[in-house]
């Protein structure tokens, strides 16, 4: 959490998190909290465990864009990102076209 929260400061290209929920020194969580305040535009996606539905209620909450459980189902991933990043992509849109 801690290494992703310095690359994001440091990158200004980066459009998309994916995070597990647990990580040493800062979880997953804590770093959903930090995202908005390095760029308020950046979609996460977060890792669980299956069944973990408070830790994955508590990330929607803090604004994850969705979540993949674990074990992880790859195609599932693929689908996700896409999907993610396609969300985004017509977000910029709409915002360009208020201009």
């Amino acid at each position: 959490g801690v290494e992703a929260l310095e690359m994001l400061n440091e990158e200004q290209d980066i459009d998309m998190v994916l995070s597990d929920i647990n990580m040493p020194r800062m979880d997953g969580l804590a770093l959903l909290e930090q995202i908005p305040k390095v760029d308020p535009n950046i979609r996460s996606v977060i890792v669980s465990a299956y069944g973990d539905m408070k830790n994955i209620r508590t990330a929607m909450n803090r604004g994850a864009f969705d979540f993949i459980t674990k074990p992880i189902d790859f195609e599932d991933m693929r689908v996700t990102i896409q999907r993610t990043l396609r969300h985004l992509e017509l977000w910029r849109e709409a915002l360009e076209s208020r201009d």
